[in-house]
């Protein structure tokens, strides 16, 4: 699978600290995968008491990554069980 970052998601993750490596590996091993509306799709990988959330768009042949930041383990447990 290819993945590739959009300007937004390059710009964005610099901004956060959060490597690219790091997202590509957590797309590729997600601890949870939720779909969304606009084919868009979240992966949540948890980093100690948090967990990384990359928001994406799959492609029969690529995905794109979107955006990708850190959000609370309470936020990623409601978004878990609303899906």
């Amino acid at each position: 699978m290819i993945i590739l970052f959009s300007s937004h998601a390059t710009e964005a993750l610099e901004k956060r600290n959060i490597s690219k490596l790091f997202v590509e590996r957590s797309v590729r091993a997600p601890d949870f995968e939720i779909a969304m509306q606009n084919d868009r799709t979240a992966v949540l990988k948890k980093i100690d008491n948090k967990f990384l959330k990359i928001i994406l768009v799959k492609k029969p042949t690529e995905t794109i990554i979107i955006t990708g930041y850190l959000i609370s383990a309470k936020r990623a447990e409601r978004l878990i069980n609303e899906n």
